[in-house]
């Protein structure tokens, strides 16, 4: 339950920040006007939907990281002669000491492990975990084992090539990451030059800007570069989206 609250308190978080992101944008842009009120509602709504997109994303790539370790530990305790029910257990300890008790992948462990002495099928508790998670690499997997199961096949020959294939895959991911960071970092930057320059606007020539704030005209043009500053960025954001 607490690890839930955890989680809730940092979605919740995010919406704060978005939230606050939202106002600061409306009103550079618009000031005190009818318009900031009657746009702030849809630009919350499309920021908390960005927001809680990009949480899921960071929180799935860390459950995703917890499971090729916790994966590593199944698949040497299958090698030491363990059953899968009791190598799940001996994952856990791997993921305790590696993560702590903010571990993401640690509470769903031992709901499977509560699964299978309640007589689930251990195909059934990894599919369950696939399905909560959302995460690619748990599905295959499940799917993989749901396979072997109907087939016979070696299970512990499975649990290894699949802890193989999805470190690859993740490491892959990483330098991606890394690769594009910079890019990253320079696109926020660049995404700060235009609000910073409303802001000296303000600062140094007060009243410069007042066209644009308090005529019907002026609103629009404003209107117009919120959308072209709001589409830059996306845009930014999405060049340095690359999936594997």
């Amino acid at each position: 339950m607490r690890k839930v609250d955890r989680e809730k308190k940092s979605l919740r978080i995010e919406y704060a920040k978005g939230a606050a992101e939202t106002f600061f944008f409306l009103f550079l842009f618009y000031r005190w006007s009818w318009i900031m009120v009657a746009a702030g509602i849809p630009f919350l709504l499309l920021e908390l939907r960005r927001r809680k997109r990009d949480w899921t994303e960071a929180y799935r790539w860390r459950l995703n990281l917890e499971f090729r370790d916790g994966l590593h530990g199944i698949a040497a305790a299958l090698e030491a002669g363990y059953s899968m029910e009791n190598a799940i257990g001996e994952a856990q300890r791997d993921l305790k000491v590696l993560y702590g008790e903010d571990s993401l992948l640690l509470p769903r462990l031992q709901k499977m492990e509560q699964g299978l002495a309640w007589n689930q099928s251990i195909e059934m508790v990894w599919e369950e975990l696939g399905k909560e998670s959302q995460v690619e690499d748990i599905r295959s997997f499940a799917e993989v084992l749901r396979t072997a199961g109907r087939t016979g096949g070696n299970l512990i020959g499975i649990t290894r090539t699949a802890a193989q294939r999805i470190g690859e895959r993740i490491e892959v991911r990483r330098e991606i990451k890394a690769v594009t960071a910079g890019k990253q970092m320079e696109g926020r930057l660049m995404a700060i030059v235009p609000l910073g320059m409303i802001v000296y606007f303000w600062i140094s020539s007060p009243g410069f800007l007042d066209f644009y704030y308090e005529t019907g005209i002026g609103r629009g043009y404003m209107t117009l570069f919120l959308f072209l500053y709001l589409g830059a960025r996306e845009w930014s954001r999405q060049i340095c989206n690359i999936t594997v």
